[in-house]
């Protein structure tokens, strides 16, 4: 059918996957399959399947893959030599194919040559029936995936914008991660693929040429399927990445997206919950773009759409910066790019005015902010007790603690000490770690912030008063033992841990998953480069209250903090902190 009839006929056959006039993604689902590992009567009925290989919606015996792509094109606007305006309709050409997960087990097991044969003849029959109507005239392109519930004879198809599956040269310019409060982050799951006779995975992620990073709960809402969800039956969220500045999408009955913030190579999309009544509630779910900053690209090889950068440049003198905010959108823009930037330059990220003046001097500090309230799983040890001095700081002797916070693995429980009775026995009070404030002290009640990671934490004190550390470009170490530049001690109280039985262990509650030397830390350009020491317990990065990136024990792995990023050493919360040093005028 050409393209004239197409678009005099009104855009072709009438679609029937979807009625919403959305050409995001597209569901094909295909029962009574008597063999999902044979492509032929999939592709077409006159191929065979007969009566047994019914369409899910229609119940249609005849509706196959080959008129499920042909009926569900994507519309691409052109001009005529006239310069009239006409719609050529395009068939896509990356397709997910799901299969029941037993086979696909099976299959891969034995080899994969049954899954990577279905891919090539798949492949085939796209390439032959529609060679010169692809979209973007990409080579057809089929995914191979379990599905964990489908029937044994039952098979899913999935294409649209929403469906992007990387060839081997399309170019990553971004990872993407998926983060919910209380637990770690996790990466997308892996596009699998059967090429070259072998099992490839390749990440989902965002591309070079990618329109939409679309994420769902459903199969029928999403080809990838969250490792993370809110407590909801469905939902979907979408980041458009093909629009200057971004946009992000939830689907408004279940999820709404919320605010798009970040800075340099690192941007996070946040959604949220909706309850019955469409009223946006306390569970959220962010993803983290994280720019790939040093992929090599050649010179002819320029991708179609590349999002406006929200990292600064290196400055000319006479020349000011990229603001990190868009001031028409007030939003932070995604970037996707592939250009290379000096991440360490001296002036990177400050606005210069003029050429003139010399820049700013800065004063960077490393400050510890709170104190993590751990859920401790030691058969010793049966509570972990936190003394607090009259101002809410951890106390250093009995004699200056006026309050006391205690915690097991499932409870915090909190008391006054009386100084007027030191021998009596302390009135202990469950804590409700949701609420935000705690009862004490009076003036300026102390504050918590919530765990981010549920399962080893109960919430983190916010410390009244920051501690400051100085930072040079020179090496400091940081960890509990007195010979580091950065010693860890606030915690050091002798009856800060009680024990199950009666012992003369002389340990504290600064000891908990901190090492002697836990880190090294060093100042590059404007960037705290930090590398991991302990052999025993992991470094956690945070950055807009979410774990970002984990140094395991052992790893001696390095990463590389902007101002206002966060750290979890054992359990101390510390920030990383830029500042301008003002002149002093007489």
């Amino acid at each position: 059918m050409s393209n004239l009839f197409r678009t005099f006929m009104g855009s072709g056959a009438r679609p029937w996957l979807r009625n919403d006039g959305s050409e995001r993604l597209f569901t094909l689902r295909l029962k009574g399959v008597e063999n999902p590992l044979d492509p032929d009567p999939l592709w077409e009925s006159t191929y065979g399947g007969g009566h047994s290989i019914i369409e899910g919606n229609s119940n249609s015996n005849s509706r196959r893959l080959k008129e499920a792509l042909s009926a569900h094109r994507k519309l691409s606007p052109e001009w005529d030599d006239f310069g009239f305006p006409t719609e050529k309709m395009l068939v896509f050409s990356d397709v997910v194919m799901w299969l029941p997960k037993r086979i696909w087990s099976s299959s891969s097991r034995e080899g994969g040559e049954r899954l990577f044969m279905l891919s090539e003849k798949l492949k085939f029959r796209h390439r032959e029936d529609f060679g010169d109507e692809l979209y973007k005239k990409r080579e057809p392109h089929y995914a191979i995936m379990p599905l964990k519930s489908l029937a044994l004879d039952e098979v899913v198809f999935q294409f649209g914008l929403g469906v992007y599956l990387p060839h081997k040269e399309d170019q990553q310019t971004a990872h993407v991660k998926i983060f919910q409060t209380g637990k770690t982050p996790k990466t997308l799951p892996p596009w699998i693929f059967f090429e070259d006779q072998r099992e490839i995975e390749r990440p989902a992620a965002l591309y070079a040429e990618q329109h939409f990073l679309l994420v769902g709960k459903t199969i029928a809402e999403a080809a990838i399927q969250s490792p993370y969800w809110l407590n909801k039956p469905q939902g979907y969220l979408m980041v458009d990445t093909h629009r200057e500045p971004n946009r992000i999408y939830g689907d408004d009955q279940f999820i709404e997206s919320g605010e798009i913030t970040g800075s340099g190579d690192s941007t996070f999309c946040e959604f949220h919950g909706l309850d019955e009544q469409g009223e946006t509630n306390d569970e959220h779910i962010k993803l983290l773009i994280t720019r790939l900053a040093n992929l090599s690209k050649s010179s002819d090889e320029k991708p179609q759409h590349i999002p406006v950068s929200n990292e600064a440049t290196v400055p000319k003198p006479t020349e000011p910066t990229t603001p990190l905010h868009d001031n028409d959108f007030g939003e932070t823009i995604i970037n996707t790019s592939t250009e290379e930037q000096s991440n360490t330059s001296f002036l990177d990220g400050l606005t210069v005015v003029s050429g003139v003046d010399e820049p700013p001097r800065l004063r960077f500090r490393l400050a510890i902010t709170g104190i993590i309230l751990p859920r401790i799983d030691y058969p010793s040890i049966k509570y972990w007790v936190l003394h607090l001095d009259p101002k809410g700081m951890p106390a250093d002797s009995d004699e200056t603690s006026q309050w006391l916070l205690r915690g097991d693995r499932r409870h915090i429980e909190w008391c006054t000490v009386n100084s007027d009775k030191p021998d009596a026995d302390p009135q202990w009070q469950s804590l409700d770690t949701q609420t935000n404030t705690l009862p004490f002290p009076d003036t300026n009640p102390l504050t918590l912030r919530a765990a981010v990671l549920g399962n080893k934490q109960h919430a983190i004190l916010m410390l009244p008063q920051t501690l400051n550390y100085p930072l040079s470009h020179q090496e400091s170490r940081l960890g509990r033992d007195p010979n580091n530049d950065i010693v860890l001690q606030l915690l050091n109280h002798d009856e800060s841990i009680e024990w199950v039985r009666p012992t003369r262990r002389k340990q504290s509650m600064g000891h908990l998953d901190l090492s002697a030397s836990h880190l090294s830390v060093h100042l590059e350009g404007q960037s705290l480069s930090v590398e991991q020491k302990s052999t025993s317990a992991p470094t956690h990065i945070l950055y807009d209250q979410v774990i970002t990136q984990t140094l395991e024990a052992k790893s001696f792995s390095k990463a590389t903090l902007k101002p206002t990023q966060e750290l979890i050493v054992g359990n101390y919360l510390l920030q990383y902190t830029k500042e301008v040093i003002e002149d002093e005028k007489v």
